[in-house]
């Protein structure tokens, strides 16, 4: 789980989106096999950004709501704040 993130992570701050997005979805995968919500939350929280940057903004609502609704339910404030914010910038 963490190194799939890692390394889809890593393309993304190169700007390489499309080894970053398959990265993040083995990783997603794997997090969601083993009911690592965290993880589904940090993978749906970074790839409902890189789909805004493409531009698929369906997406990356969808994707950014899911990773929302795990940090608030879970009380995770800076990070239900940061993904909230990413939302907030999709609506701007």
């Amino acid at each position: 789980v963490i190194s799939y993130f890692n390394i889809g992570y890593g393309y993304a701050s190169k700007n390489e989106y499309i080894p970053a997005i398959d990265n993040l979805f083995k990783s997603l995968g794997i997090a969601e096999s083993i009911k690592n919500y965290q993880y589904v939350a940090k993978n749906s929280k970074t790839l409902g950004d890189l789909y805004a940057v493409l531009g698929d903004y369906k997406k990356s609502e969808n994707f950014l709501l899911k990773s929302i609704k795990y940090y608030e339910s879970n009380n995770e404030k800076s990070n239900y704040l940061f993904s909230l914010n990413s939302l907030g910038l999709l609506y701007d």
